[in-house]
């Protein structure tokens, strides 16, 4: 979520939100080399009957790295991408 030109932090964001629908959020806490395991499976989201596309991978704290601007990755499934 933007305000102005700047990104929120993810718990900002939580309270901004006034009940519109997210994204199932699917682990919080240290980056390991596991977290990519995620990207594969059924899709979390209510009422879907498909597979997961992927994931996207962000720190709870917004920040930039010079070498790809805003830090906000996605991990595609390799289900997704063997379709």
């Amino acid at each position: 979520m933007l305000r102005g030109n700047t990104w929120l932090d993810y718990d900002e964001c939580q309270v901004l939100r006034d009940g519109l629908p997210w994204v199932p959020l699917l682990w919080r806490g240290h980056m390991h080399r596991g977290i990519v395991a995620l990207a594969d499976g059924p899709s979390t989201w209510r009422d879907a009957h498909h597979i997961r596309e992927g994931i996207v991978i962000q720190p709870a704290i917004e920040r930039v790295c010079p070498e790809i601007g805003r830090v906000c990755l996605k991990c595609v499934s390799n289900e997704y991408l063997a379709k």
